[in-house]
Order: structure tokens, then C-alpha cells, then sequence
């Protein structure tokens, strides 16, 4: 029985510990499959938003939220001294945000 209990406890421990952790995503981003499935769990966003992902691009003015739940937890956060502008850091590119929290330019790093 107290194994039981280690077992369900283990496992519940896994299944919190991965709801709060979203790692870098962008690699999965490279794939069309992937960029196919977020875009139809997103209805809301615009046909040309819809049309720039399934093209492997994160569209300028995309809020934060959105580009956290396409590319998962960024690797690096910059925030400049006047606060202006954000810089989030990923595997495969980087996205920078606008003072409204906006994607303003994003870029992929060359492949090695």
C-alpha cells in the first residue's frame, strides 16, 4: 500500500511539475505539423496571423501570451534600461516585443 502512495504521489509530482514548466518550443515550431495544429486550436487569429505561422513566421503586433503558448518558455529574457523594448531568446530565434508587450521583429539564428 505505501508503495501505491509513492507511485500516485510520484506521479501526480510529474503531471503538476510539467503544467508549470513550458520549455522552449521552438524546434517543434520548425514543424509544419506542429504550426498546423496551433493555428486550428486558434481560431481567433487572423487569417494573415494564421497564414504568417503556417509560414514559420511569428506575425509583428503578436502579444506575448500568444508567442508563449507557440514557442513555450524563452531561454533568455532582456529587458532594456528604459524599458522600450523586451527580447526573448529561444533555441531557434529570438522575438522582440514592443513596451505594450508586441511583437516588433523576431529572427531565426542560422543553422549550424
Amino acid at each position: 500500500m505505501k508503495k501505491m502512495r509513492f507511485l500516485l504521489a510520484g506521479g501526480a509530482l510529474l503531471l503538476f511539475a510539467g503544467c508549470a514548466h513550458s520549455p522552449d518550443r521552438s524546434s517543434l515550431f520548425e514543424r509544419m505539423g506542429y504550426r498546423k495544429d496551433f493555428v486550428k486550436s486558434h481560431p481567433d487569429l487572423s487569417a494573415d496571423g494564421r497564414a504568417q505561422i503556417l509560414a514559420g513566421s511569428v506575425p509583428l503586433g503578436t502579444e506575448k501570451s500568444v508567442v508563449a503558448e507557440l514557442l513555450g518558455e524563452p531561454l533568455s529574457v532582456y529587458i532594456s534600461e528604459t524599458g522600450l523594448m523586451e527580447i526573448w531568446t529561444f533555441e531557434r530565434l529570438y522575438v522582440g516585443f514592443d513596451k505594450n508587450g508586441k511583437v516588433i521583429k523576431t529572427e531565426r539564428y542560422p543553422k549550424k
